[in-house]
């Protein structure tokens, strides 16, 4: 039998294998490289690489110029992917001091105008030099109109290998396309124009961008502490309120405490978080609020630096404002003003502001009346009441609550219930002294060590359900969720099985 010749079916299956990974490779690797490279062109402030450094960016709108400029270029992150050091150069605030910026807004700012994309592309190539011109001057783009003092441009600056300034990329804003909702756009690189190149960018780009003000680009965080640095505060309302007064809260292995009570440590820490990124809107004079007094005021202490904070409310009233020929009616309604111990200016916050930080002993303190751990480890359970000629009591044994006294009649459903119920109702707040009511029960939870670990009376006063807890030595009853009074049984039948009717 005549052996069988492999050799050119093997090389045909190499050609075939060759051709298909070469497709691949041209379909994978090198269209997507096409299609980055085309998407470049399209591009009026194109970068040369996502790590190029930008030492400066400018900024002119219908506001002014506005300049910033990047202090971290040896630590190489002055790129559009890093959050460097940014300060505002110009406009010169008052105290000749330059502004520090938001890194984070930079790089947005940075990110967007690098990844603009023209929806479309004018060629100009073909066209003579005169007929060039002519369209630019048309587009709002000539020599003469881009330098006219209205004309709106973005500049990036980019760093020299030292640092310093470098090659300058320019994106020049001319008229509105008349179709369409989009802007002529020409690019120059050290002041050279492009003029064979148009692109059109949507208004909504130019928008966005070239309504930005000082303020838009300035370092609005009151504070740069970690939360978690916090040890203490003093908070206090100047003007009573349903949160009116002063409230210390500390924290000692971890464990938070308010006005020496057990604390909710989330409450607490959602208070600080609130503070720690507290940002302004915008920044005002301080004689906006001058004769006011700060509504509230905390002080807090972190691990190596104390901080402060005011927060004031101004009311303005009800106003017309008139603009030419049109009256715009201005209802009444209030703003508020921070100072705080890292920013010298005034800053206007938002309103939500003071509802995450107004916060009272009732806010902050523990508000569980009877803990999950609590609920787990409970192994006895007693209600007694004035009314009562015997006593409910029951045992916890192999998953279930059974009567200790079988003869009683006792139903261990309600001991189940009301451990559950325990366990889910809030208290709604807190009163010392305490008020004197009618009392409803008294329950003791605990174990055989601790019978009586979980030891509270309730009473009502006026429709009220309170609670009182028996191991504390202070005068204090709590204001409990309306919600529990008809769970609780109020006489000695209801603690009874219920005979089913015939």
């Amino acid at each position: 039998m005549k052996q069988p010749n492999w050799k050119a079916p093997l090389a045909l299956s190499a050609a075939l294998l060759g051709v298909g990974t070469f497709t691949y490779w041209l379909k994978y690797n090198h269209t997507p490289k096409k299609e980055k490279a085309e998407t470049q062109t399209k591009k009026p402030l194109a970068l040369p690489g996502e790590d190029t450094q930008i030492s400066m960016i400018k900024l002119k709108s219908s506001r002014g110029l506005i300049e910033i400029k990047c202090g971290s270029w040896a630590e190489k992150k002055c790129t559009i992917s890093s959050l460097g050091k940014w300060v505002i150069t110009n406009p010169t605030p008052p105290t000749g001091a330059p502004y520090e910026a938001d890194p984070s807004e930079v790089k947005s700012f940075l990110t967007g105008v690098t990844n603009a994309v023209a929806t479309e592309v004018i060629d100009l190539r073909d066209e003579t030099a005169e007929k060039r011109k002519s369209l630019l001057s048309e587009y709002g783009l000539s020599d003469e109109k881009r330098t006219s003092v209205d004309t709106q441009f973005i500049e990036l600056i980019l760093a020299d290998d030292k640092g310093g300034p470098g090659k300058r990329l320019t994106a020049w804003f001319g008229q509105e396309h008349p179709l369409g909702d989009k802007t002529f756009v020409a690019s120059s690189i050290d002041g050279t124009l492009n003029d064979q190149t148009v692109f059109l960018i949507s208004n909504q780009f130019r928008n966005s961008n070239f309504t930005k003000s000082v303020t838009s680009f300035r370092e609005k965080a009151l504070f740069t502490f970690d939360r978690k640095d916090i040890t203490e505060y003093t908070a206090k309302v100047v003007v009573e309120k349903k949160n009116g007064g002063k409230v210390f809260a500390q924290r000692v292995n971890n464990l938070w405490t308010v006005n020496g009570n057990p604390a909710n440590a989330d409450h607490i820490e959602t208070v600080i978080s609130a503070l720690a990124n507290a940002k302004a809107t915008d920044f005002a004079d301080a004689s906006l609020i001058k004769g006011l007094k700060p509504i509230i005021t905390y002080s807090l202490r972190g691990n190596a630096k104390d901080y402060a904070f005011s927060l004031f409310e101004k009311n303005l009233p009800a106003r017309t404002i008139v603009k030419g020929k049109d009256e715009q009616k201005l209802a009444a309604e209030k703003r508020y003003y921070a100072q705080s111990s890292e920013q010298k200016e005034l800053a206007e916050v938002e309103s939500m502001l003071r509802s995450n930080i107004d916060k009272g002993m009732a806010d902050l303190r523990n508000n569980v009346l009877f803990s999950e751990t609590e609920k787990v480890t409970a192994t006895n359970f007693k209600a007694e009441a004035p009314t009562y000629s015997s006593t409910p009591e029951f045992s916890y044994i192999k998953g279930n609550w059974l009567a200790k006294d079988g003869s009683k009649n006792w139903d261990a459903v309600n001991a189940s219930k009301i451990v559950n119920l325990l366990a889910m109702t809030r208290i709604k707040d807190f009163l010392s002294p305490a008020p004197n009511g009618k009392e409803l029960v008294t329950l003791s939870i605990g174990d055989d060590k601790n019978p009586t670990k979980f030891h509270v009376k309730f009473y009502t006063v006026k429709d009220k359900l309170y609670a009182r807890d028996l191991n504390a030595k202070t005068n204090e009853a709590y204001l409990m969720e309306d919600s529990m009074t008809p769970a609780l049984p109020k006489t000695e039948n209801e603690w009874k099985i219920i005979a089913p009717k015939k």
